[in-house]
């Protein structure tokens, strides 16, 4: 009779190590999908040992199984929300960083803009400047011309 009762009893353990292995997949892809994963592995811990519970001849050693493979859960899912802390923290200071950096391009960008105007200002500037000193060139040779002319004119009236 020990004989059947072992067999019995490993029969049970396997069928409820098989559904608590399928529950242990849906954890993980919850834990994948979503952020609430913490409260869904605590439904479906709660869920499995409401079922395990209702087998008297193992209740004792499922209880304490469960037991054991909730509080393991517990602390994966723990580590995990932490770890998935962590990652947000990163991301969020990665994204700051990124911000700032579009920040400095964006005020580097206007301030070359500024400079660029600025540089094509100086150099129409220049140009007019350029042109200017042409003309004050051209103005002197008219003068000097004027002068020489006048100078000529009254020489050629003195010598007449």
């Amino acid at each position: 009779m020990d004989d059947i009762d072992h067999t019995q009893i490993d029969l049970e353990i396997t069928d409820l190590l098989e559904q608590l292995n399928l529950c242990l997949e849906k954890i993980g892809r919850r834990i994948d999908e979503s952020p609430q994963a913490r409260s869904e592995v605590i439904r479906v811990m709660k869920e499995a040992a409401r079922r395990t519970s209702q087998q008297r001849s193992t209740r004792v050693l499922m209880a304490a199984e469960n037991a054991r493979v909730y509080h393991k859960l517990e602390k994966t899912v723990a580590e995990l929300d932490d770890y998935i802390s962590e990652t947000d923290r990163k991301m969020i200071a990665y994204a700051n960083v990124l911000v700032e950096g579009i920040e400095e391009l964006k005020k580097n960008r206007e301030e070359s803009i500024m400079l660029f105007n600025d540089l094509m200002i100086n150099i129409r500037d220049i140009g007019k400047e350029r042109n200017l000193l042409e003309l004050r060139k051209k103005i002197v040779n008219v003068n000097q011309w004027l002068n020489d002319r006048t100078v000529d004119d009254e020489t050629m009236k003195e010598g007449s």
